[in-house]
């Protein structure tokens, strides 16, 4: 342990006897101590915990209160850790102190260098140490705590009658006699006793007396309203773990007792609910054991100033204005001086953690492990209350299965020296490894993979259970691997670390939120060290790309699975399945975390998910508030969860979801916006980098919205004014947000706009075709590697496809018109697009032919294979049933699968009941030419017969106003029920 110390012997030679008193003790500062390390330091603390000083009747009746504690300490530590000179050197220094002297002070010797206990009349130099600091040992180390006349430090028999309440309120029954002239604008300075665990600091806000019953309204106080001068010192440990079981009670090191290690087993993701499948989830596991070594300091000092300047009284008195809601008259804070802190850690962690699992996303989450709060440090008259918090950290992105992990530990020393002030720098001193010792555990590769885990503990040191100095230090294993790459996977491990102070007063009726010190140092890593590295063992016919990203050039064109069609009944409303324009319906399929899909949509009833090869792994039906919720878009989450976006006419305008992967509710919340100012609908959802959630769509006039929603808060726009404004699609690009939509003024334009996240314009366009398709509505949208944008859509009033690329400043990159030709009388437009990982496109498309046959005339879903620039490559139309008994289909949504298939989902019609017995189609074909083996009178498949239409597209400056609107949100109830669904399939497989 580091410590500050006491270095100070007692040259007075005495036994443990009641005559050391008798002779007014001498202790000579600066002498060298005789006691081990922290022996001194520890037994003090101890003392000072069972005998408090303010209590003790007489110095014989303190002494006869300290002797067991010292003898407990020499019985547990024996001869060797407490030698028979530090006995001698303890029993000194705890006899030379004012405790049970009435009118003897802490007098000053030989200029300085001695310190001697002494009658108040008889001294003419007195220690200024305060009533806090009572011995000769505090007074050679330069600890003060001269408090303001105006504060009361009450003492520990003053505190029986107390009973506190959480807002504040003391109430005294009977009131001390310390108190008898307490007013508004006083200070209150405690420490432990059973009504107040965490001490108090406390300036009064109200006074009422009843009888004998004393009631104050008090409000938390900077630690400089209380004292003129402080100078305070502490060390101590703060073991994680307890390696020996509990800690004996005269022990100053407080201890948190997991047991020998605390052990840790958290499943960050399970896709099916089934644990014992471990492709579809990332778990970790393990333990974790260390501690905290720490040194602090705390200056205040008010610089001969002796009595709480008139201005600061006064300004103290106004803040009792906020109990009748007024606000204080003055900033109090630019009236006190700076509070200096110390902070000195010494982080000693141990762990060994293991990571296992896949996934196709990146992930991020901390995740708590557990928490305790320790037995208070009670300095001067300060009063610490240690906290420790251990946690995890999961993190890392697309990869296949995986098994990694590592043990070890390491020490190192870190600090910082901070004012609250901030007049200068703080003075940061970065970690300092002192010893590391970490070894791998057992790794596995197949594919590619990231995958980081971290394990740590952070220690906070709450001044008066508040706030104060924190300090974190977390171990990490992180395992990158690469087919690519001799040798394929390499295994690191280091240590974070993190260093703070924050001593502020809370938002409470006094002080509201005037901060004593709060800076925290930037993430420090202290090491980081190469570990391991091996070679992957990739399964047979896998694709060379990282997973989730689509089939390699070789799985494109061969690919590794049978193709398959099923259908799900009743999980949408069937009537939109023969209306197949993309200005209202639209549909949605997100590949998940796990590798399987979740498809939602316009007008979808339930929420399900599939897997790659067509098995159905849940469907579930969401309430809110135990109204039915409608599923409109989902997203992946970054901590691994689903973002459910939702519009619920009668609960809410706007709901953002969250459900786990195995479809179970986390939680929702929902924005109450107020029609006068958007009558919503909800489009479109997407999320950024730091795992927020936004949400876009119309207002049904001239103006439509996007929603931000983070952890923290939300901020709700409106864009506009333009006629007939409708938002489709919301993607980001970096920072920014890119929006597109539809306008009807001027001949029904497709627009975009991107938006910085502060909501500044960075481009605003109109897009207008040919005469032969002047309009256009967008449904889906591609962001490229250099900010460009491919969007998918329609044109020429839903007759045919569109596809355009807006290059980073919003200009027309190219556009592609495909179609059976302008002014025909069918429909074919774009729903959704995916972008092959080798060049070109899969756009899945809804087409009827108005005018056609049997099989052509029915609204059917369709596919089409397009290159870099837009050009027809392949076409294919899949008509549901047979002859006489085609059912409708459309709104088609599209993923890649890795093995060279395209996953494919549309609305269909239930035969039986068309028009309000919808169902859920799903297919796989070959995503090289969108090939599938259909049972004989399942789904026919036909070419489409469209071609690549004559046309063009232009851009124009757009002049579009932003304007942030408050909107109030609240936490909703969300229930996740699951429901079985009847599987039937359309292929032989």
């Amino acid at each position: 342990m580091r410590a500050f110390g006491i270095l100070s012997t007692l040259l007075l030679a005495t036994s443990l006897t009641g005559n050391v008193f008798a002779a007014g003790p001498t202790l000579t500062c600066g002498a060298p101590s005789k006691c081990p390390a922290g022996v001194l330091d520890d037994v003090r603390a101890a003392a000072g915990a069972a005998c408090p000083c303010d209590v003790a009747a007489s110095a014989k009746a303190y002494a006869k209160c300290w002797k067991p504690v010292v003898r407990s300490f020499a019985d547990s530590l024996g001869k060797t850790g407490f030698p028979k000179a530090c006995r001698k050197e303890v029993a000194r220094v705890l006899g030379s102190t004012t405790c049970g002297r009435s009118g003897f002070v802490l007098c000053r010797k030989k200029g300085g260098s001695a310190c001697a206990i002494a009658k108040a009349k008889k001294c003419k130099d007195v220690f200024p140490t305060g009533r806090a600091f009572r011995s000769c040992a505090d007074a050679c180390d330069g600890l003060a705590a001269l408090p303001f006349p105006s504060t009361t430090e009450l003492a520990t028999t003053d505190l029986g009658a107390l009973v506190p309440d959480p807002d504040g309120t003391l109430t005294f029954d009977p009131a001390p006699s310390a108190l008898d002239d307490v007013a508004v604008g006083k200070v209150i300075v405690a420490g432990v006793s059973p009504s107040t665990p965490a001490g108090l600091l406390r300036a009064v806000l109200a006074v009422e007396r009843n009888g004998s019953q004393l009631v104050l309204r008090t409000g938390q106080a900077p630690i400089q309203l209380a004292y003129s001068k402080l100078h305070v010192r502490g060390s101590g440990s703060t073991p994680v773990t307890s390696a020996g079981g509990s800690t004996s009670a005269t022990s100053f090191r407080p201890q948190i007792d997991f047991g020998t290690k605390k052990e840790f087993d958290y499943v960050l993701f399970d896709g099916d609910g089934d644990e014992e499948s471990k492709n579809d989830q990332i778990k970790v596991v393990g333990e974790i054991g260390g501690g905290f070594d720490y040194d602090f300091g705390l200056d205040v000092d008010w610089v001969g100033v002796t009595e709480l300047p008139d201005i600061v009284s006064d300004c103290l008195a106004s803040f009792a204005d906020v109990l009748v809601g007024d606000p204080p008259q003055c900033d109090i804070d630019q009236l006190i001086p700076e509070a200096k802190v110390t902070f000195v850690v010494f982080p000693q962690v141990n762990a060994d953690a293991n990571v296992e699992g896949a996934a196709l996303l990146e992930y991020k989450k901390e995740v708590e492990l557990a928490s305790e709060t320790l037995a208070p440090i009670i300095i001067g008259p300060l009063v610490f209350v240690p906290k420790a918090d251990l946690t995890a950290e999961l993190s890392g992105g697309a990869s296949g299965q995986f098994s990694t992990g590592l043990h070890g530990s390491a020490v190192f020393e870190t600090s910082v020296t901070v004012s609250s002030k901030q007049t200068q720098t703080p003075q940061l001193k970065e970690p300092e490894l002192i010893s590391s010792d970490f070894g791998p555990n057992e790794t596995k590769v197949t594919l590619q993979a990231f995958a980081r885990v971290e394990v740590g503990a952070t220690l906070n040191l709450l001044l008066f259970g508040v706030t104060g100095p924190y300090a974190t230090a977390k171990p990490y294993g992180a395992i990158e691997a690469n087919l690519f790459e001799d040798p394929c996977w390499n295994l690191h491990a280091g240590l974070e670390a993190t260093l703070g102070v924050k001593v502020t007063s809370p938002a409470l009726p006094l002080i509201g939120a005037v901060t004593l010190v709060d800076w925290k140092a930037p993430d420090l890593n202290a090491i980081d060290l190469p570990i391991s590295e091996g070679m992957c063992d990739p399964p047979p016919e896998s694709s060379i790309l990282p997973p989730g990203a689509g089939p390699d050039a070789v799985h494109l064109a061969m690919p590794t699975y049978t193709p398959w069609s099923r259908s799900w009944d009743s999980p949408v409303d069937g009537s939109n399945a023969a209306s197949p324009g993309n200005g209202i319906n639209f549909s949605d399929l997100q590949r998940t975390i796990d590798g399987r899909y979740v498809r939602s949509g316009y007008g979808v009833e339930t929420l399900t998910k599939f897997d790659d090869a067509g098995g159905l792994t849940w469907a579930r039906d969401l309430e809110l508030d135990g109204v039915p919720l409608e599923p409109l878009r989902v997203r992946s989450a970054r901590d691994a969860t689903l973002f459910v976006a939702a519009g619920q006419s009668g609960i809410a305008p706007i709901v953002l979801a969250k459900v786990a992967q195995d479809g179970s509710a986390v939680e929702a919340r929902a924005w109450d916006v107020p029609f006068d100012v958007c009558n919503v609908e909800v489009t479109a959802l997407t999320v950024d980098d730091a795992g927020d959630a936004w949400i876009a769509g119309g207002c049904g006039d001239t103006r439509s919205f996007v929603l931000h929603a983070t952890s923290s808060g939300s901020t709700f726009r409106l864009l506009g004014d333009i006629a007939g404004l409708r938002i489709n699609v919301i993607e980001m690009i970096g920072d920014d947000v890119f929006l597109a939509g539809s306008v009807t003024e001027d001949g029904d334009a497709l627009v975009a706009f991107r938006l910085g996240a502060d909501g500044s314009v960075v481009y605003a366009k109109r897009y207008d075709g040919c005469v032969q398709a002047p309009d256009a509505i967008p449904s889906a949208a591609i962001v490229g590697s250099q900010d460009e944008v491919t969007i998918a859509g329609s044109g020429g009033a839903q007759h045919n496809g569109l596809i355009l690329r807006v290059l980073a400043d919003g200009s027309v990159g190219f556009a592609s018109f495909p179609g059976f030709g302008f002014g025909a009388g069918s429909v074919f437009l774009l729903d959704s697009i995916v972008e092959l990982p080798t060049t070109g496109y899969v756009a899945g498309g809804s087409v009827v032919n108005l005018t056609g046959n049997e099989l052509t005339s029915v609204p059917s879903a369709a596919l089409v294979g397009l290159d870099a620039v837009g050009n027809i490559l392949w076409q294919k139309r899949y008509t549901f049933g047979t002859t006489g008994a085609y059912s409708n289909s459309g709104h088609v949504a599209v993923r890649l699968a890795d093995d060279g298939g395209v996953v494919t989902t549309a609305l269909l019609a239930d035969a039986s009941d068309p028009f309000t017995g919808g169902r859920l189609w799903a297919f796989k074909p070959f995503a090289k030419d969108g090939a599938i083996d259909f049972a004989p009178d399942a789904v026919t498949t036909t070419s489409l017969g469209i071609t690549n239409l004559a046309c063009s597209m232009s851009d124009s400056d757009l002049s579009v106003t932003v304007t942030s609107v408050a909107v109030p949100s609240r936490a909703a109830s969300l229930t996740s029920t699951p429901v079985g669904l009847t599987t039937e399939q359309q292929t032989d497989d």
